[in-house]
């Protein structure tokens, strides 16, 4: 069995792989919506922001994984959630600021917000592993995707309900507060 330790680490990686997961399938969910219904862009313009994060997420891939190493895992993940955090907050802020910049704008943050979140995602995965160990991998890697899995389906509901009664731009501020 676990130690007391491991399962208080397990449990702490679970709540926080399920509130890291919840942002980026809750934001990803409604992101065309907010783009278009909020920021007044196309369906087409949209999507090709969010085709360019996910460039920006495979070009961070590897040197995330590089950087975990050197610098340590856990530092990597705080400066992914800190740039995180710091998108969320911008992203919220161009409505009311950006003018007739905002394309450019939601172009360059959707990239860092997407490079930021490999650079979490990348190094969860062995942390989580190695709280079990390598006689565990099978169960941890379980415990992993039912954290992430559970967020998947529960973050865009309440996401939804929240919007539904305020504005897409809250999608930000729901962000914020689950991480």
């Amino acid at each position: 069995g676990l130690t007391a330790d491991e399962k208080r680490s397990m449990i702490i990686m679970m709540i926080a792989l399920f509130c890291i997961s919840g942002t980026s399938d809750g934001v990803g969910t409604y992101f065309t919506l907010y783009a278009t219904k909020l920021l007044g862009m196309s369906a087409t313009t949209a999507t090709m922001i969010k085709t360019v994060g996910t460039l920006g997420a495979v070009l961070v891939a590897v040197p995330a994984g590089v950087l975990g190493r050197k610098l340590g895992r856990r530092k990597t993940i705080l400066t992914g959630l800190s740039i995180v955090i710091g998108m969320h907050i911008l992203m919220y802020a161009l409505p009311y600021t950006a003018g007739s910049h905002i394309v450019a704008w939601m172009y360059l943050c959707y990239f860092i917000y997407a490079g930021a979140f490999i650079m979490i995602n990348i190094n969860t995965l062995p942390i989580m592993l190695s709280i079990g160990g390598e006689e565990r991998y099978g169960a941890f890697t379980g415990y992993y995707y039912f954290a992430t899995f559970t967020a998947a389906v529960i973050c865009p509901v309440v996401i939804g309900f929240i919007v539904g009664k305020t504005n897409y731009n809250m999608i930000h501020i729901f962000a914020l507060c689950l991480i």
